[in-house]
């Protein structure tokens, strides 16, 4: 199946999701292009989780609380556009804390990501998907999930995130020898 079969399927499998937390439904806004003026886009934190809605709900929630629509779910890697070695969000969905109201908004120009986690991998699907594999590809941002060891050390990655003041969620480690 391809990504954007996937979409249709991820809307329908979000929209329960919402029906069972007892939200309101998602407000489909993508028709109309969010305008994103030069003084946002210089401060703008845009974290965008590339996987399906049900794994990663939580985080949106999270999200929501930590910082105002700056955490973004998105289930299709045509959302994202890659230039050189930067990534950007075309469409995303994000939440309100106020109100819980979920959003799915397209933004013109397109947000710059700060944080990148791809859970459309291989390593983190078991084979199923590997549609986001090419995103992450030296890309300049932080990102939570790659194909290189090195960046895949939660630890090191919070720390990378704190020196570059992003926010993150709190972390409880265990560290063994």
């Amino acid at each position: 199946m391809s990504a954007s079969n996937y979409e249709a399927v991820y809307l329908e499998e979000l929209k329960e999701c919402l029906e069972g937390m007892q939200l309101p439904p998602l407000k489909d806004r993508s028709a109309t292009c969010r305008v994103i003026s030069q003084k946002d886009k210089k401060t703008m934190v845009t974290i965008v989780i590339l996987s399906s809605p049900s794994s990663q709900i939580a985080a949106l929630l999270e999200g929501a609380k930590q910082q105002r629509e700056s955490v973004f779910l998105a289930f299709n890697p045509d959302w994202l556009e890659r230039v050189d070695n930067d990534l950007y969000l075309k469409r995303g969905i994000w939440m309100s804390a106020d109100t819980s109201q979920v959003y799915l908004d397209q933004y013109k120009p397109p947000r710059r990501v700060s944080y990148f986690a791809n859970f459309f991998t291989k390593i983190s699907t078991f084979g199923q998907h590997d549609e986001g594999e090419h995103l992450s590809k030296g890309l300049c941002c932080p990102m939570s999930l790659t194909n290189e060891e090195e960046f895949n050390d939660k630890i090191w990655m919070r720390a990378a995130l704190a020196r570059s003041m992003i926010s993150f969620p709190k972390t409880l480690a265990f560290t063994y020898k």
